[in-house]
């Protein structure tokens, strides 16, 4: 009785928002009915298990990946492109929470019978991480690193600034995130002959990702897996 007068007054004091439209959900609900209902039409059923893309939209003839795989729950459309979003612009660990749940979900159903052995991040520019005081594919890994249980570390550093990557081409994107990331002196040794979960908010080029995915296996990393809340398709629905 004591507990619940004590979640009643919270959630009083702490109402909880819905991740995707940001209102007050009803009863304390992680979301409100209605972005569930949404959130569910955006939910990637049928992917390609390398590029994360709908088999229909497959690229993975057409661009050299160099990860393995990739698990994306959700188009990155309508609610679930609010409720990604919110991440960033509220600084939101719930949201982070929230999505990681759903990332986590995935793995364990595609990849089963796949043992990582460190969870890491796309970094961010430690300037730009300072300004911000938050790190959204960092909260996103740390909560994934919980819920499948394997040890996250912070094995990748962003070295060099880069232009915003919204208006580039594919090729403009590769190019713009070459040679930005090192892996951290720290943990090389760490890297060798591992298995690495590479988790960020959103693949639309693959660009980020794959470049991130250079860097490991230049540092004698066995394979880079990647794990995203989620993915650009081409077809909107």
């Amino acid at each position: 009785m004591l507990l619940e007068i004590i979640d009643r007054l919270l959630y009083i004091i702490f109402p909880r928002h819905c991740p995707c439209c940001d209102e007050i959900t009803l009863n304390n609900a992680e979301i409100c009915e209605e972005c569930e209902t949404k959130l569910l039409k955006m939910r990637l059923e049928n992917a390609c298990s390398v590029c994360g893309l709908p088999k229909e939209e497959c690229t993975c003839k057409k661009r050299v990946y160099l990860f393995k795989g990739i698990v994306a729950p959700f188009r990155y459309e309508a609610a679930a492109r609010e409720g990604v979003l919110n991440i960033k612009r509220k600084k939101s660990y719930e949201n982070a929470k929230f999505y990681a749940h759903y990332i986590a979900e995935d793995i364990n159903k595609k990849f089963p019978d796949i043992k990582f052995d460190y969870v890491c991040n796309v970094p961010m520019e430690k300037s730009r991480e300072f300004e911000k005081g938050f790190n959204h594919s960092l909260e996103l890994a740390k909560y994934i690193s919980k819920e499948i249980g394997v040890g996250y570390l912070p094995i990748l550093n962003q070295i060099k600034k880069a232009e915003s990557q919204h208006d580039l081409s594919y090729n403009e994107r590769a190019k713009n995130v070459k040679g930005i990331y090192s892996v951290n002196e720290k943990y090389r040794e760490e890297v060798v002959q591992k298995r690495i979960l590479l988790v960020d908010d959103i693949k639309k080029s693959g660009s980020t990702l794959n470049e991130c995915a250079h860097e490991l296996l230049l540092s004698g990393a066995d394979e880079v897996f990647c794990a995203v809340a989620a993915v650009t398709c081409k077809k909107i629905l």
